[in-house]
């Protein structure tokens, strides 16, 4: 007969029942931080709207900005007579001083007047291969081809 006796069970109790109480407190105080942190994240986090306002208010000043640029007549370089005029008023004026150009008329290329020109504009012709000498009792001495660059032979 093996019975436990009540002292024994008393004693496994009186071990286990710290351990136990350990975890259980652990769990709630896990448990405590977690819904405090989620709290906090909740109702406490509004960075992302405030950037937004910059955000806007800083395009909203660009914004702002480029207009009066744009419309307004202002000095870039009062020195040198440079002004800034308003953008219509300056693609008024490139209209008027593209109206005023009048077109050219455009013309085929005639092959032949083409060719003609070409060849008025070439250089002169370059002298044969041989050259005559003064007295017609010798034969012709071929000319030795050289590159319009170098410098006469040393002998």
């Amino acid at each position: 007969m093996s019975s436990a006796s009540p002292d024994s069970t008393r004693a496994t109790l009186r071990s286990v029942l710290p351990i136990f109480l350990a975890g259980l407190l652990m769990i709630l105080l896990f448990w405590g931080s977690t819904e405090l942190i989620r709290s906090w994240v909740a109702t406490g986090s509004n960075y992302d709207a405030e950037q937004e306002e910059i955000r806007i208010k800083n395009l909203q000043d660009l914004t702002e900005t480029n207009r009066a640029e744009l419309s307004g007549y202002t000095w870039v370089d009062r020195d040198a007579g440079t002004v800034r005029i308003p953008i219509e008023r300056a693609m008024e004026l490139e209209i008027a001083a593209l109206n005023e150009i009048k077109p050219k008329p455009s013309t085929l290329i005639d092959p032949e007047a083409a060719a003609a020109e070409a060849t008025a504009k070439a250089p002169p012709a370059t002298p044969s291969a041989t050259t005559l000498p003064a007295d017609a009792s010798t034969p012709p001495i071929p000319a030795q081809e050289t590159p319009a660059a170098s410098t006469p032979a040393v002998q």
